[in-house]
């Protein structure tokens, strides 16, 4: 089986009370490793996202361990890759703000690795596609009887003036979710 994962790359920055800081890989590397530790050694696993320059080599060293993840879809950025960091208060509660989001993913790039058995969208940063590039990948696949798998949780928010995330209203929510709606019945 080959899987196409769609999203931004990001790293998750811990920010304690304490005063105390870590950071982790986030939403779409943790997919991708949970995704590599079930699928059998003949899948293939192929993410399509950037990733700033200066990162780039030590992901895809980090990645190579997973021998079922192709990293042929992961292109450096000049742009710094994603974070989001969440700020612990004394009272236990979280901020948490986006940093640093990546432009979207351009369909030029997804296209190449669409000749495969299911695509995950993995809306991580809420702007990973444009709902444009998401109508040419169904349009790329609808013939082929590909799964699309859309998870559209991070496309509710937005990022308000400090950076924090915010809910948001998806106007166009129809479009996005169309083809989902209907693929399932297809089965």
């Amino acid at each position: 089986m080959k899987i196409t994962v769609i999203g931004h790359c990001s790293y998750d920055v811990f920010h304690r009370a304490d005063g105390s800081d870590t950071e982790a890989p986030g939403g779409l590397l943790r997919a991708l490793i949970a995704l590599a530790s079930v699928v059998s050694r003949q899948d293939r696993v192929t993410p399509v996202f950037g990733v700033y320059r200066n990162e780039h080599q030590q992901l895809l060293e980090q990645l190579r361990q997973y021998p079922v993840i192709d990293t042929s879809g992961i292109y450096p950025l000049d742009t710094p890759t994603h974070r989001v960091h969440y700020f612990e208060q004394k009272s236990g509660d979280r901020v948490v703000c986006a940093k640093d989001l990546a432009p979207p993913i351009p369909f030029e790039r997804i296209r190449k690795f669409l000749d495969v058995d299911g695509v995950l969208v993995n809306m991580i940063s809420g702007v990973d596609i444009a709902l444009q590039t998401m109508d040419e990948i169904r349009m790329a696949v609808r013939g082929d009887g590909v799964r699309i798998h859309f998870d559209l949780h991070n496309l509710t928010l937005g990022v308000g003036k400090d950076h924090e995330r915010v809910r948001r209203p998806v106007a166009e929510w129809r479009r996005w979710a169309f083809w989902q709606s209907t693929s399932a019945t297809r089965a």
